[in-house]
């Protein structure tokens, strides 16, 4: 093959190479693995958000519990929040309307562990109260009974039995009337013994921690342990599988691009070989009618019998 034609065949290879490199490396194929790995990382942030209500859950109900384990959650879920913002961040073009998404789903998961922070300080709260008040009213219903205040132990009764209802069932009403019921034994404790009127002040304090405290602890446990960080992940990881299999499908066009520019490549340096053959032959035949040997004429021989012509000038025979 001529050094010509090799190095075209070169050239031409070469933007051909550079072509296929260019698709193999294409957006889409990044994409792919960007939206993959986005996708895992929401659905590894919904599970812990799942682990995190459970464990909420056991906090709640146990009366020991420490807070431990609740807060052995924040920097997991802190380090999976960074890696979904860089993940999408390395998304090529992605679609401002599910970037919105993703930043209104994260918002939501930073605002469900500040309620996870208000609970446990809340809780921590209502919880030393309600330990406590079942034995404050007991010690006033005892400072009552050793004083001849009949009457007020009564009272307490009465208002453990208000508190346990309003707690079960809290109304802004049911409330107001616990409130007023507390602000008038409140009132009443300055004519008491100071033993008893301090034991009476000590449970009041508990009561009204239970009365104030315990409703919006109980709505911030259940707006944390809700499903709308699960069923908001659904949707997320839904747009996100989309948006994925558009990035396949293009990812796939680009693919068989990558091949028809290999397979071109290939019948390219075919057609040049064919080419150059046919020119080596065609140079062959040519070279070979060249050199084909010229015959000479140099006259009729003599007759039999006849003496050869002699040369002109030259002497006859003797």
């Amino acid at each position: 093959m001529r050094s010509g034609a090799i190095v075209i065949g070169l050239v031409v290879s070469a933007i051909l190479l550079g072509a296929a490199a260019a698709l193999y490396k294409n957006p889409a194929s990044e994409s792919e693995r960007a939206y993959r790995e986005a996708i895992a990382l929401v659905q590894r942030i919904q599970l812990l958000a799942s682990n995190w209500s459970v464990d909420l859950a056991r906090v709640r109900s146990e009366t020991l519990a420490d807070f431990d384990s609740l807060a052995s959650f924040i920097p997991r879920m802190a380090g999976l929040k960074a890696d979904l913002r860089e993940a999408v961040r390395r998304v090529p073009d992605l679609p401002a309307s599910l970037d919105d998404r993703v930043s209104v789903y994260l918002g939501v998961v930073e605002d469900n562990e500040r309620r996870i922070e208000r609970f446990k300080t809340g809780h921590a709260v209502v919880r030393n109260s309600a330990r406590y008040l079942p034995l404050a009213a007991g010690n006033v219903i005892e400072h009552s009974r050793l004083t001849g205040n009949a009457d007020l132990g009564e009272a307490v009764d009465a208002l453990t039995d208000d508190l346990d209802d309003y707690l079960a069932g809290p109304t802004e009403s049911a409330g107001d009337a616990l409130g007023a019921e507390i602000e008038r034994l409140r009132g009443a404790s300055v004519a008491y013994p100071p033993p008893l009127a301090n034991a009476l002040a000590n449970m009041l304090d508990h009561a009204e921690v239970l009365r104030i405290r315990q409703p919006p602890t109980d709505d911030l446990f259940r707006a944390a342990t809700s499903s709308e960080i699960s069923d908001l992940s659904e949707r997320l990881v839904s747009d996100l599988d989309l948006e994925l299999g558009n990035q396949q499908e293009l990812a796939g066009q680009y693919e068989w691009a990558m091949l028809a520019i290999v397979a071109l490549l290939a019948l390219f340096w075919i057609l040049l070989a064919l080419q150059q053959r046919r020119a080596g032959a065609q140079q062959a035949t040519a070279g070979a009618g060249a050199e084909e040997p010229l015959l000479v004429y140099r006259g009729a021989p003599a007759r039999s019998g006849e003496a050869r012509a002699a040369p002109a000038g030259a002497a006859p025979p003797e």
